[in-house]
């Protein structure tokens, strides 16, 4: 099965995919990110999240922009949007999924977001492009991955030159639990976070300790074959509406 699908993406590449229906729209994707199209344009699960008066919105693990792109266009114009895409092959597809639709609200950082700050080295199982994860291992080789500056979500917050975030979007490949039991200080600064969550193990830790500094959590699983689900959290003086 993992031959073919290595065989089937191959075959596809990196391809101008048109959504004339959505806003003519044009993203550079693979076969990998389709399933993200398919999740935002038709379901709208992180953009059904924005209110507005939403004025930071935070993509970590944007990717190719495209659920980034979205929320772009979901908020209003004066909204800042900041993408964060660690791996450096998929952030120069972000960058060029940015200037093909024009965001004027966006900003980019080829950055890794986690529980420490120094340089981790990005790695993905037969390359997939919306599965690389961050580690320390070099397995002896420098040429082993791509070296990344990783960074704290509060030092995130500074090199951005923010005090606060409105709704931030975390897909981190399993380091969402590590990097936010480290940030629980600067959550507090934080209205809504919608985050992917791959380790099924994670998600009541990661409810408990978003309840534990003042969140209103929904747990909804993801994807019958994927395994993964997805933790929404708000403050509750300021309602936003999940879809379960």
């Amino acid at each position: 099965m993992r031959r073919v699908r290595r065989s089937l993406r191959n075959t596809f590449g990196l391809r101008l995919l048109r959504l004339l229906p959505f806003e003519r729209t044009s993203f550079l994707c693979d076969l990998d990110s389709i399933s993200l199209i398919a999740s935002e344009y038709l379901n709208r699960e992180t953009a059904s999240l924005i209110t507005s008066d939403d004025r930071i919105i935070i993509d970590l693990g944007a990717h190719y922009g495209i659920v980034l792109h979205r929320l772009a266009f979901s908020a209003l114009k004066a909204t800042q949007v900041f993408a964060i895409e660690p791996c450096p092959p998929n952030y120069e597809v972000l960058r060029k999924n940015i200037a093909l639709n024009n965001l004027k609200n966006v900003s980019t950082f080829n950055l890794a977001v986690g529980d420490h700050s120094g340089i981790v080295r990005m790695i993905a199982d037969d390359t997939i492009s919306s599965q690389y994860r961050a580690t320390l291992e070099a397995n002896g080789n420098e040429a082993f991955g791509f070296p990344v500056q990783c960074v704290r979500l509060s030092e995130l917050f500074d090199i951005l030159g923010i005090e606060q975030a409105d709704l931030i979007k975390i897909d981190i490949e399993g380091s969402e639990a590590k990097v936010l039991r480290d940030a629980l200080p600067i959550l507090t600064r934080v209205r809504k976070l919608d985050i992917e969550v791959h380790n099924a193990l994670d998600v009541e830790v990661i409810a408990e300790l978003l309840r534990s500094v003042g969140y209103e959590v929904v747990t909804v699983r993801a994807g019958i074959s994927s395994g993964s689900h997805r933790v929404y959290a708000t403050r509750p003086n300021r309602a936003a509406t999940f879809s379960s």
